[in-house]
Formats: C-alpha cells, structure tokens, sequence
C-alpha cells in the first residue's frame, strides 16, 4: 500500500493517478482479507495448543470445528451435538478451520468475530463501507469493470480499514491473553 502512495505523490497526470486508485482498491481488499485470515488462524493456533480437549473450549470456540464439519447447519443444531465431543481431543488442524467461504464481507467477519468471541464494535456502522466501497469496488475492479476512484474516498476507506484491522488484532491479542477460548 506505501507503493501505491508513493504513486500517487509521484504522478499528477489524471489518468495516471486513476489508474493506481482504481488498483489501490484491490490490493487493499487484498491486506484486509489476507491479514485477517491470518490473524484468526494464528489465534486459533495459539489455542489448538493450550487446550488439550474440545471440552476446555467455550461453546463458541467450538462452533468452528463444528461449522467445518456440519457446513450450513445452524448454530443452534452444532450446539446442541457439542456435548458428544467434549473429550475428543482438539484437532490437529484446528486453525485449518478459517475459510471465508467467499470474499470477506461484514456478515462473514461478524460470524467469525462472534465465533472467537471478539466483540464487533470496531466495524458497528461500518458494513456499508466494508461491502460497497471495499468489498464491491473490489469486485468491479478485479472482473474488469470501469470504476473511478476518488482520491479522498480511497484514503478515507484504506484509514477505517486498516483501524478495523488494527483493532481486531488487539481484541484478539486480549482475547488470547485473558483466556476468552476457555469454558
């Protein structure tokens, strides 16, 4: 992303400058998608190894080995059978378990946030800018579409993002110090 600003500081012909806004977005999309994969996957690995038995996990904990192996079944319906796995050990793979099932929209990230137990505040009111400005500039732009890029627009998307990003590192940071995971 530095690149791309030191870009856009560079040139000052218009369509010059159109052209790296318009791929500022998918690369930013790109950051958003990737760090938070990672983010939670790491998470989920600190946990694999401190907890020995699906048992010593908070019922939303697991709701993602469950989700990864009942697919679409309600949460409800993955609750209720938890109780049959709470001394199987904890699977190998465990941090495995974080797919998006497509692009990381808000309603994906709020499952996710709310399956680790991080509160979702950081992007409360945000959805609208996460699915349209982010996520469908995104797709426009990655499937050929003509989209302009305001300057002001791509600078004041990338600075919420990259604070959602942020604070979700600290929730999950916080939430693996004080053992959130836990039954």
């Amino acid at each position: 992303m530095i690149f791309y600003d030191s870009l856009l500081e560079k040139f000052s012909q218009k369509g010059v400058v159109e052209n790296v806004l318009r791929g500022s977005v998918p690369l930013l999309y790109a950051h958003w998608e990737g760090f938070l994969k990672t983010a939670f996957r790491n998470y989920l690995e600190l946990v694999r190894r401190k907890v020995n038995f699906y048992g010593e996990l908070s019922s939303s904990m697991l709701l993602i080995e469950l989700f990864h192996k009942f697919g679409k079944s309600t949460e409800q319906e993955i609750i209720d059978f938890f109780n049959n796995l709470a001394t199987r050990p904890v699977s190998k793979n465990f941090q495995d378990h974080v797919d998006f099932e497509g692009n990381l929209n808000s309603i994906r990230l709020k499952k996710y946030l709310r399956v680790l137990a991080i509160s979702d505040t950081m992007i409360a009111g945000k959805e609208k800018l996460i699915d349209e400005s982010l996520l469908a500039t995104r797709n426009g732009v990655a499937h050929g579409r003509y989209l302009a890029v305001d300057r002001k627009r791509y600078q004041e998307i990338r600075t919420i993002v990259v604070k959602i990003m942020e604070d979700i590192k600290t929730e999950l940071e916080n939430a693996a110090v004080q053992g959130k995971y836990l039954a």
